[in-house]
């Protein structure tokens, strides 16, 4: 999922926020990952990494290194560098949040509308922190 994640984020407009550009990425994970299709699979894997210890460490290496692929990506559009790393992390805590409200849904709800909304709740927090 990183290289689907950078190809989009090097693809959103020059004009595009940091931010911005995090959210072209979740659409693109909507679009190509979290589908409709998809969506019994994902909650199947989903419960058995919860199951089991030695998976969950390995999702959450996995995930350090999503953060650091988008930071990265960021840093090549010629974001600063601690604006680049935060961008990536709360791009990452966007998309967990949309992950666990996606996967709670019935299926009518598509993820890049989910991960949008959870981008601009967590932005929102942001500003009062």
């Amino acid at each position: 999922m990183n290289g689907l994640l950078v190809d989009a984020m090097a693809a959103a407009p020059e004009t595009a926020t940091p931010l911005e550009t995090v959210a072209h990425a979740l659409d693109a994970a909507g679009r190509e990952v979290f589908t409709p299709a998809r969506r019994e699979f994902i909650a199947r894997r989903q419960a058995v990494i919860a199951a089991n210890p030695e998976l969950r460490e390995r999702e959450a290496l996995k995930n350090l290194a999503l953060i650091a692929s988008m930071a990265e990506a960021l840093k090549r559009r010629g974001v600063p560098d601690l604006t680049a790393r935060v961008a990536s992390e709360l791009g990452a805590l966007a998309s967990t949040i949309a992950f666990e409200r996606w996967n709670q849904t019935t299926g009518g709800d598509d993820f890049s509308g989910i991960a949008r909304r959870a981008l601009a709740d967590v932005q929102a927090s942001t500003a009062v922190c």
